[in-house]
């Protein structure tokens, strides 16, 4: 229950004194390495902030009355948190770097005012609890909130969750253990923002439907979930997270959405999108590390529908789509998947990627008109068209690509598949040498070691 301002005022300090221990906590450095070492143990020489000097007991006064009003400066110190933090329209609650936040099970901070939690790489910001509520960010007066180098964890439903809030900036942050429906660890809704140089890991958008149910409307997006939003996800590390439905790292609905430069692994889903999922709306997926994500439908790296995302110099590996327990359907795209869409495929390495039905590298379908240029696609396997396979009234355009050392089980196998009254508008090739080439002067073979500095 969210408590009233005057309610909140009436509990006074003296509550809380008992509960309250300073805990100076280190900072973190953020990185696309697969590990999740806990930020404590990270530091850089970046996001340090000044602090004003302040008696420990006038701090520690100060930020119990931030927490009962919602509004003022929450100091370095530990808070163990029992009722609601509502911060009001036109208030702005100050989180300042050392202070760890512990809520009880269904306690929140409700935003309708504006949230600015700045920690550094020496003392970051932690929420916790075990089964709280997150953040809470709706309307207009939320707008500008900023999170940068907090922790946020064990929460179910959304760790951070948005509507209708502009201007949301989020930098240097790890979610990880949180349990959504629409959104793991992060949800927009009709909201614009920036969620960067973070981790995103181990978190889940789960409905209440049971596995092998294919029909459902709940569990999207198990790391990031954004519908009718515009924003960026850029230079993050999104890692392990899943759902039992679309968009195992990220679901965008509808949204403007520039998705780049990103390490998204081994993200899973049970049905499309097992690193990304795209509806409709205006996506451009440019310059990450998509690798070792699945699906049990379609698309274990990319999944696009109804619109004309822009797909270019991806790093596109050891992505798979399997067949799911007892549904008799065929899974498909282990890479990228299009099916009533029209997305610009460009220079992408695509490559030892796998579908247990048709196309292993690319597949596309149903009035799909992808455009599929300058991709190295080498070493991928399915049942029909181990490269590319087109179906039902697909008219792809394939351009200087290299489609080599693909496996089906098709007679001859070319790699590449066209069934169904699918046809392709042209169809050229390139050396490998030269696809190899330029990919590697434009830097998308060397995606992978930027992502991961230590190479594993």
């Amino acid at each position: 229950m969210v408590l009233s301002h005057s309610h909140r005022n009436n509990s006074g300090p003296k509550t809380w004194l008992a509960s309250i221990a300073v805990v100076f906590l280190c900072g973190l450095t953020w990185g696309c390495a697969e590990d999740s070492r806990n930020p404590d143990e990270k530091s850089n020489d970046s996001g340090r902030t000044n602090e004003e000097a302040i008696d420990p007991a006038q701090a520690k006064q100060r930020s119990l009355e931030a927490i009962s009003n919602g509004n003022g400066i929450i100091y370095a110190g530990t808070y163990n948190i029992d009722h609601d933090i509502h911060v009001l329209d036109a208030d702005t609650l100050e989180i300042r770097p050392g202070a760890r936040l512990v809520f009880s099970q269904e306690v929140k901070v409700l935003c309708d005012g504006k949230l600015v939690a700045h920690g550094n790489t020496e003392r970051n910001i932690v929420f916790s609890g075990e089964a709280w509520k997150g953040v809470v960010l709706r309307g207009s007066g939320a707008s500008g909130t900023e999170l940068h180098y907090c922790t946020v964890k064990n929460v179910t439903g959304s760790a951070v969750s948005c509507e209708g809030v502009q201007d949301v900036d989020v930098a240097f942050c790890l979610f990880e253990n949180n349990k959504g429906t629409f959104g793991g660890a992060i949800s927009f809704s009709k909201s614009s923002f920036r969620v960067s140089d973070s981790r995103i890991v181990n978190n889940s958008a789960e409905s209440t439907l049971r596995k092998g149910d294919y029909f459902g409307t709940n569990g999207k997006g198990g790391g990031i979930h954004c519908v009718g939003s515009s924003g960026t996800i850029a230079s993050n590390s999104i890692i392990g997270n899943s759902t039992n439905e679309n968009g195992g790292g990220i679901y965008a609905e509808n949204s403007s959405v520039e998705i780049s430069g990103n390490c998204l692994r081994k993200n899973s889903c049970e049905r499309n999108g097992g690193a990304i999922f795209c509806n409709g709306g205006d996506a451009k997926i440019n310059e990450n590390w998509i690798d070792q994500n699945s699906a049990e439908y379609r698309g274990g790296g990319i999944y696009c529908t109804n619109g004309e995302p822009d797909i270019i110099r991806n790093y596109i590996s050891h992505n798979s789509t399997k067949r799911l327990s007892g549904i008799s359907i065929a899974v498909s795209g282990g890479g990228i998947a299009c099916e009533n869409a029209s997305p610009v495929i460009s220079d992408n390495y695509i490559c030892d990627n796998s579908a247990t039905g048709e196309g292993g590298g690319i597949y596309c379908e149903k009035d799909s008109s992808p455009r599929i240029e300058g991709n190295l696609i080498l070493r991928n396997s399915a049942n029909d068209g181990g490269g590319v396979g087109c179906f039902y009234q697909c008219q792809p355009t394939l351009n200087s690509n290299c489609i080599e050392e693909n496996k089906d089980k098709q007679e001859p196998s070319t790699g590449l598949s066209a069934r169904g009254e699918a046809t392709c508008v042209e169809s050229t090739t390139a050396s490998k040498e030269a696809v190899s080439s330029r990919l590697e002067t434009q830097g998308v073979l060397a995606i992978p070691e930027r992502h991961e500095p230590s190479g594993k």
